[in-house]
């Protein structure tokens, strides 16, 4: 059975300890800014002009995403549109910057209203958003733009274009960018076997294989690589244990599109 210990990391407060022991049992360690975790998944409804967009992001744990969504337009003439679209994007990190980029593309069908009579129409059209995540507003801010047509045979056909420089959309409700560690620890002579989950402040999970060592310096270096579900995360970080508690004393990880470093 193990035993449960605890470290919050979330203001990043690295201690360092003269000597260390060797790991064995389950740690928690929890981060946050500057080594955040995000994942957008979840719920929007963007407002770009006259467009209202509905839509649902679930993001793999690559940072890749796509769907379909449903939207709404209505001109300045009061016509109005309806109609599905398809999306695709990517997070991934910049240095310290976590950008989303989106494109998505659109058509539908309305009625364009003429002096003595109403025309059927549609509409067919593109979109495109440049995002960053905005940690202190818990926001996706950035530009937005975008091009259609709207073609009523016998009537008229237009093109339309909006752009939107300073955009917004609000992160679904519980992703902050927290995250918890949790590792049980196996140790056999100096080596260390196990697993590790990661959970997002969203609850979303990530389970890793554990691997590792206890070095000669005391501090304790392990590896984690994603199981099935998220073969290609990765994540290494050096500890040091003293009196059952374990400190971080660096971290490098990748998932969801971002690169996670942290160093004393």
């Amino acid at each position: 059975m193990f035993t449960k210990f605890s470290v919050v990391f979330i203001t990043l407060i690295f201690l360092s300890p003269v000597c260390g022991d060797e790991a064995s049992g389950q740690y928690s360690l929890n981060f946050g800014a500057p080594a955040s975790i995000w994942d957008i998944s979840g719920d929007y409804e963007d407002i770009i002009g006259g467009f209202t967009l509905n839509y649902t992001i679930i993001s793999d744990p690559e940072g890749r995403f796509e769907g379909l969504g449903t939207f709404d337009y209505e001109d300045n003439n009061a016509n109005s549109f309806n109609g599905n679209f398809t999306f695709s994007g990517k997070v991934r990190s910049a240095k310290k910057v976590v950008r989303v980029r989106m494109r998505s593309k659109l058509s539908g069908t309305g009625v364009v209203s003429g002096d003595e009579a109403d025309f059927d129409a549609t509409i067919a059209g593109r979109i495109r958003k440049r995002l960053e995540i905005d940690p202190a507003s818990l926001q996706l801010a950035g530009k937005a733009a975008a091009r259609f047509r709207i073609d009523a045979p016998g009537f008229v056909r237009t093109n339309g274009s909006v752009r939107v420089p300073d955009f917004t959309s609000d992160i679904p409700l519980g992703m902050d960018g927290t995250w918890e560690l949790t590792m049980n620890v196996f140790p056999n002579n100096s080596n260390y076997t196990g697993n590790a989950t990661i959970d997002l402040s969203n609850d979303a999970q990530y389970g890793f294989l554990l691997s590792g060592r206890h070095l000669r310096n005391d501090l304790s270096k392990f590896r984690l690589k994603g199981d099935e579900s998220s073969p290609r995360a990765r994540f290494s970080l050096t500890t040091i244990v003293t009196n059952d508690e374990m400190f971080a004393q660096s971290l490098r990880g990748k998932i969801l599109g971002q690169q996670i470093r942290l160093k004393q």
